[in-house]
């Protein structure tokens, strides 16, 4: 486990290192529900480099999407068969 909050755990998280964000996705398990999800999210750093997790949407360009997306499966933010059923998405475009 990487971090615990009142609303979730965060299992597994792999981030990108940009200048003034930290933009991450996640496999988290939500408290109430007892489920599994993938959240993309970002955390604001300070001049301080003190980070704030920010409820606001992901935006990145397409390349930066692309490589935090790789590095969460590489880090195992997705189950195989998550992966198996992307690689099917994915084989048929």
């Amino acid at each position: 486990m990487v971090n615990e909050t009142n609303y979730c755990k965060v299992n597994v998280e792999e981030d990108l290192d940009l200048d003034t964000y930290r933009p991450v996705i996640q496999r988290i398990l939500i408290k109430e529900t007892n489920e599994e999800e993938i959240r993309f999210a970002y955390y604001n750093i300070d001049k301080d480099g003190k980070q704030k997790f920010q409820k606001s949407p992901l935006d990145l360009k397409e390349e930066d999407m692309i490589s935090l997306i790789e590095k969460g499966a590489k880090k195992g933010v997705f189950s195989q068969e998550g992966l198996l059923r992307l690689k099917q998405i994915f084989s048929t475009i």
